[in-house]
Formats: structure tokens, sequence, C-alpha cells
């Protein structure tokens, strides 16, 4: 079956030449491009066929993906590729999701969206694991070549069923950053439509401005900005009924435990990691939502 493939990016100052080879990867695998900027910028002058709406304003990922993916699902497309401003795809990619899709398919399932596996571009050795809830909480797994049903993915490089966006509805603008792809997928499976992780088919996806290992955890190093939008979100997703299953909570408490841990060591260097657990709980207790500046 041929499908109809559009890709959406969303960009925020991003750095031109990695964007450009970005989209080089891309361009000639998909129908069209759309390139949705959270600024006011300009790529005229690169003579890509694509379709760029300059919002001039930063609306929040979430709100500027939907741009997107409606003016897509307007135009017919059968699915919707998302990705980041700075993740480099191999040659295949789309013709080798396809295939994983239509095998998918042909199994009878019903997919709300396929993803890859990736590395940290910072750590390129380092493949990140697979994720599904079990009764108390996150487990991590590997496969090396059989896909994996899987609790949620990120947005880089998912490909996404326009017949279960229409169902489900498109990405939670409210939140503005960070867990938007982790909710819709969330969502997805309630709708009782599966999640896919592809292990042969693996990218390299930037995950933040540093990470480290440390003795029983990863450490992913954010903005103040970011860690205000990944606490708040997540004592939203906390208060939700809708995701009131032990292990989703569980798997919410510790993030939240440990990343307020992690930002009142950040706060000696630096209070304003202090005002980001301050407003993040304060909003999140009365269901403030949307962008928010300190």
């Amino acid at each position: 079956m041929e499908y109809k493939v559009d890709l959406v990016v969303v960009t925020y100052y991003p750095d031109r030449e990695l964007l450009k080879k970005s989209l080089q990867s891309l361009i000639g695998q998909v129908r069209k491009v759309f390139l949705i900027s959270n600024n006011d910028d300009d790529f005229s002058d690169w003579g890509m066929d694509l379709i760029h709406i300059n919002l001039n304003d930063n609306i929040g990922i979430a709100a500027a993906q939907n741009q997107g993916i409606e003016i897509a699902m307007a135009n017919g497309v059968d699915l919707v590729l998302t990705s980041d401003q700075d993740t480099i795809y191999p040659e295949s990619y789309v013709t080798d999701m396809l295939n994983a899709y239509q095998i998918l398919l042909n199994r009878g399932l019903k997919i709300g969206a396929i993803s890859p596996v990736f590395r940290d571009a910072k750590h390129e050795e380092k493949i990140h694991p697979m994720v599904k809830f079990g009764k108390f909480g996150l487990k991590k797994f590997f496969s090396e070549s059989e896909p994996q049903a899987v609790s949620h993915v990120i947005s880089s490089g998912m490909l996404l069923n326009s017949k279960a966006l229409l169902e489900i509805g498109l990405m939670k603008e409210s939140f503005f950053i960070d867990w938007v792809d982790t909710e819709w997928c969330w969502r997805a499976t309630s709708f009782d439509y599966s999640i896919y992780q592809i292990p042969e088919i693996c990218i390299s996806h930037s995950l933040g401005l540093k990470s480290k290992d440390l003795v029983f955890f990863s450490v992913t190093s954010h903005s103040y900005i970011r860690e205000y939008y990944k606490l708040r979100n997540a004592m939203l997703l906390l208060k939700n009924r809708n995701y009131h299953q032990l292990g989703k909570m569980n798997y919410l408490a510790i993030f939240l435990l440990k990343n307020t841990l992690i930002n009142m060591m950040k706060s000696f260097k630096d209070i304003r990691f202090f005002q980001a657990i301050k407003y993040s709980f304060l909003h999140g207790i009365q269901k403030e939502e949307g962008g928010f500046e300190f």
C-alpha cells in the first residue's frame, strides 16, 4: 500500500546548519515538509521544497506541532512524521518505518504510532531502552529485532497514524513543552491503540544540555525553564484520574521526587532552579497550564 507521509518539524532558535542537514535527510522521503518556527525565522534562501510557517512567537511545541498536523490532515495525509530540529535520519528511514508499520498492521494490531530506538547524540555508544509499565512502575528492556509494544516514545522520529489522531485528538497544547509526547501515547493506549518501537531502526537524538550516569539513575540536564515544565506537567499527569494506574502513579511520584532533589542541588548555584520547583508545584496543585515566564 502507498502511504502519504508528511513531515512536521518544530524549531526554536535552531542551529541552522544542523537543521538544514536534518531536513535534507528526510525531504526526499516524504510527500510534504511543514517547518513550524516558534520564533521569527527565515529559510527562504535555502531553496528547499517546504512549507514554512513562521509563528513569530513561542506558542509551545504541542501547539506548533498541531498546526502542522492539522494542515497535513486537511490534505489527506495517512501518517505524520514528527521531528525535532537536530536529528539526522538514515537514507531509507521512511521506507523502513513504513515496512515495519505494514507488518504490524498485517498482524491485526491497532497501531497509534511507531517509533525507532535512539541513541543520545552526546553518548553515541548508548542505546536507550524501551519502556513499558508493569504493576508497580516502569520497566526498561531491550530487543534486538522484534518490534515491541511500549508505553511511550519520544516525538522525534515518531510516525503517527492520522486515523488515530482523529479519534484520540492532537497534542495537548496546555502542556506547552515536556511530557507532550508521553501524554499523547498514554492517551492513545487508553483508546486501545498500541505504540510500538522498532529496534532495527535507530536515530541519534539530543536529550538535553548534558547527561550524566549516577549510581542508581542517569540525569539529563536542562535549563531551569525546562525543569519547570518537566515538574509541573508530571504533577498534572499525576493528578489526572485517567492515569491513576499504580504503575504510572509510582513512576510519576518517583520522577517528581528525584527531579525535585536534583533541582534543589542545582539551586545552590542558580536560584532560578529553586523558583522552578516552587512555581511548578504551585501551578501543578492549582492546575495552571500553558506557557509561563519567570
